[in-house]
């Protein structure tokens, strides 16, 4: 039956194909409007979403941000995970914790998980570091560095093999040798801790053999004569 119509096609005159053509569209012209309407009003409303919303929304999440991260860059971490709110004060601010709440889904958001996790992991709060950091994604070096302190917050909780997991996928996920050897060598050093002593040689060995200024700054030089 294709082939049929297919070969009458290909009988038609111009003319004729564009007769039918337009008689194709006249009897669809209502669906092809709805279709196209339907098009026009996604683009539109696309637009005054980022233009009116997202944007806006950002913009004020990420003063949000840059006001925490001042804090934390003082050390304050509990201040720059809960905010500071002073009647009267010009200069308050939601806070890591806040900026989740208040504007989920905006980059500022995410990075706030991130942060909300050094910080918390900073003030002796392992499992609060945990949630936040296990709820970032980010580019190549904050997600590896992301990693490494899941590897530190779940160490501290005393659970070595799922620290040994994170500190393996940090050194896997860069191509950055400082960040990823440094995650290498924590996950040695956990290692000798389990007693996995031959496990821990071979990784202090990887990590000279990768860079030998590197291995020495970690110190793994001297990790592995300690082990022989």
């Amino acid at each position: 039956m294709a082939n049929e119509e297919y070969t009458e096609i290909q009988d038609l005159t111009a003319d004729q194909l564009k007769e039918k053509a337009n008689n194709i569209f006249e009897e669809n012209k209502m669906l092809i409007g709805g279709i196209i309407g339907g098009i026009l009003i996604l683009i539109v409303g696309l637009y005054f979403y980022t233009q009116m919303y997202a944007k806006p929304r950002e913009a004020v999440a990420q003063e949000e941000l840059y006001k925490a991260n001042t804090e934390m860059k003082r050390d304050s971490f509990t201040t720059a995970l809960k905010g500071l709110s002073v009647p009267g004060q010009a200069n308050n601010f939601i806070g890591y914790v806040g900026i989740i709440a208040e504007y989920g889904g905006t980059d500022a958001a995410n990075l706030a998980h991130y942060y909300a996790g050094l910080s918390s992991l900073r003030i002796g709060q392992p499992k609060l570091a945990l949630d936040y950091l296990s709820n970032f994604s980010g580019e190549e070096l904050l997600q590896t560095q992301a990693y490494t302190m899941m590897g530190d917050a779940t160490s501290e909780l005393n659970d070595f093999d799922a620290a040994l997991g994170h500190y393996k996928a940090a050194a896997n996920n860069t191509k950055n040798l400082s960040l990823a050897l440094y995650a290498k060598h924590k996950a040695a050093r956990l290692m000798e801790h389990q007693k996995k002593t031959d496990e821990a040689k071979k990784f202090y060995q990887e990590i000279l053999a990768a860079d030998k200024q590197i291995g020495e700054t970690l110190g793994a030089d001297k990790d592995l004569i300690r082990l022989k």
